[in-house]
């Protein structure tokens, strides 16, 4: 079985195909060419398998469960200290500044967190739980700039206007969420 990479859009098609059939492309041009090794895994291959809007949505949950007890030491140093400020009647900016670092603290923790586990394994907690994973266009495993990039900035996109970005993935052909397109990543079953 031979395949054909669009030079559009990176989807691996069966050689048989003359038009791409994630972007349309025309094929016609294109050498066939043996399919790389992640072709043959489950769930990934010249068609994955997307995932949707509501399996992200769980496994978004997911992982907010798993932060939450992540920060919850951060969250009792900070409250410990903040009653001793309180305590000693110097409130006011203090309490302001330390709500500042809790909450710096919270977003660097966040941030690492999925950064990390989507650049090392391609997927959150959360992800693996409901068997999804994230992947270059190409179906090759991300780096961790492209994680960063993905889940930093591109999820920072994604957020704003209302959370229109996250919502996109239930529309899009290829299930990607703003973030997704920034960073040119899939989210695949597999």
């Amino acid at each position: 079985m031979s395949v054909k990479a669009c030079p559009r859009c990176g989807l691996l098609n069966p050689e048989e195909h003359d038009f791409c059939s994630g972007c349309g492309y025309r094929l016609a041009d294109v050498t066939p060419q043996a399919p790389p090794y992640y072709a043959y895994r489950a769930g990934v291959g010249a068609h994955p398998r997307y995932a949707g809007f509501w399996i992200r949505f769980a496994a978004a949950f997911i992982d907010s469960l798993v932060l939450s007890v992540m920060v919850l030491p951060l969250n009792l140093v900070f409250r410990a200290v903040g009653e001793n400020v309180n305590f000693l009647g110097i409130g006011g900016e203090v309490n302001l500044g330390l709500l500042f670092l809790f909450y710096l603290a919270q977003t660097l923790v966040t941030w690492a967190y999925y950064t990390y586990l989507t650049g090392r394994y391609g997927a959150t907690l959360g992800k693996k739980l409901v068997g999804i994973k994230v992947v270059g266009e190409d179906m090759q495993p991300l780096s961790y700039a492209t994680a960063a990039l993905r889940e930093i900035p591109g999820k920072l996109l994604s957020s704003m206007v209302f959370m229109l970005g996250y919502a996109w993935a239930g529309f899009d052909g290829r299930k990607q969420a703003w973030h997704d397109k920034l960073a040119r990543t899939l989210v695949v079953y597999g």
